[in-house]
C-alpha cells in the first residue's frame, strides 16, 4: 500500500507468533489487489474501466463496504471527502512531484470526472455504477485505516489479546498491553502523547508531501470540490473506534476546517480529533476525556 507497516503483538509462543504474522500479511496483500490505484489488476482499477458504460458491476464486501461508508461521508461533507477524486489526485501527485502548479486546463478536466453523487449504488445486489466516462477512484485516504481494522480482526480471530497495528501511522491498539498499560503514542517532535486504549488513531498532513507556489503551500491532501490541494494545512488527529473512521474522518477535516469538523464528529460515536497549529495541539471537538499524557 505504498507504506511501512508495523504490527506488535504478544503471544505464548513463537511458532503461533509466526502464523499470526504469516495471516496478517496475507491480509494486507488481498486488501492491496483490491483498493489499490497503481495496480492495473486491482478491483479499484478495474471498477473505474467501467466508468461511462452504463453497466452495472458487482463489487467485493470489501469493496462495498468501504463504498458505502465513504458515501455517507461524501454526504455529511458535502462532497468534502469524495473517493473519485483520482483524476485530481493523480494530477497533484505529478504536480508535487515536479513542484509545478497545474494549468486551468487540466484542472478544469480532471475536476468534471470527479463527483460522489456520479457513483449509483444498488443496495440490493450488491452493485455500483460509475456513470461518467474516464472517472478515476482513489481510496488513499480510507483504504489505509480500513486494512488496519481487518489486520486487526485477523489477529484477534488468531487468538491475540494484546497488539498494535501500525500502517503507516493509522494505528489501531488493543485495550492494553500484558503489563496493563495502555500503549502510548507521540504525536510528534514537541507534541502530546496520547494513551491509546482499545482504539484507533490517524493523522492527516502535509509534512512529507506538498508544493509550494507563489508563497503558498499546497498538500497532497485535494479538497474535491474546488481542485486545488488544501493550503497552509494544519496537521489532524483523529481518534476513533475504528481505524476506518480516523483514517477517513482525518482526511475530510483537512479539507472541510475545524468548525465543519466540529459538526461531523458529532455524527461519529466515541471519535475525536486534534487540530495541531503553532502553538501546539487543542481538542476541538470530543464526547468525552481523551487519555492524555504531556
Amino acid at each position: 500500500m505504498g507504506t511501512a507497516w508495523k504490527i506488535i503483538i504478544y503471544t505464548t509462543d513463537q511458532y503461533s507468533a509466526g502464523q499470526a504474522f504469516d495471516a496478517c500479511w496475507a491480509r494486507v496483500d488481498e486488501l492491496n489487489d483490491v483498493f489499490s490505484d497503481y495496480d492495473a489488476k486491482s478491483e479499484a482499477t478495474m471498477l473505474s474501466h467501467t466508468s461511462g458504460s452504463d453497466r452495472w458491476t458487482e463489487v467485493s464486501d470489501e469493496m462495498w463496504q468501504v463504498l458505502t461508508f465513504s458515501h455517507k461521508l461524501s454526504t455529511f461533507t458535502e462532497g468534502g471527502f469524495d473517493v473519485s477524486i483520482g483524476p485530481l489526485s493523480k494530477l497533484w501527485r505529478r504536480a508535487i512531484r515536479q513542484q509545478e502548479y497545474p494549468s486551468q486546463e487540466y484542472l478544469a478536466k480532471a475536476r468534471s470526472r470527479v463527483g460522489y453523487e456520479l457513483i449509483d449504488y444498488d443496495n440490493v445486489q450488491q452493485k455500483v455504477m460509475l456513470q461518467k466516462t474516464d472517472m478515476q477512484l482513489d481510496f488513499g485516504g480510507i483504504a489505509k485505516g480500513y486494512t488496519v481494522d481487518e489486520v486487526y480482526h485477523v489477529l484477534k480471530l488468531s487468538g491475540v489479546e494484546h497488539m498494535l497495528v501500525d500502517g503507516g501511522g493509522d494505528m489501531m491498539a488493543s485495550k492494553e498491553k500484558p503489563d496493563g498499560e495502555r500503549w502510548l503514542v507521540r504525536l510528534g517532535a514537541g507534541q502530546d502523547s496520547l494513551l491509546l486504549s482499545d482504539q484507533a488513531i490517524a493523522t492527516s498532513g502535509d509534512s512529507f508531501k506538498h508544493l509550494n507556489y507563489k508563497g503558498k503551500r499546497y498538500a497532497h491532501i485535494v479538497d474535491p470540490k474546488v481542485g486545488v490541494g488544501v493550503d497552509d494545512l494544519e496537521n489532524v488527529t483523529v481518534l476513533a473506534p475504528d481505524c476506518m473512521t480516523a483514517d477517513a474522518l482525518a482526511s475530510a477535516i483537512s479539507v472541510v476546517g475545524q468548525e465543519t469538523g466540529k459538526e461531523l464528529i458529532k455524527n461519529y460515536t466515541n471519535s475525536f480529533f486534534y487540530i495541531t497549529t503553532s502553538n501546539g495541539a487543542m481538542i476541538l471537538e470530543s464526547g468525552a476525556e481523551v487519555p492524555k499524557e504531556n
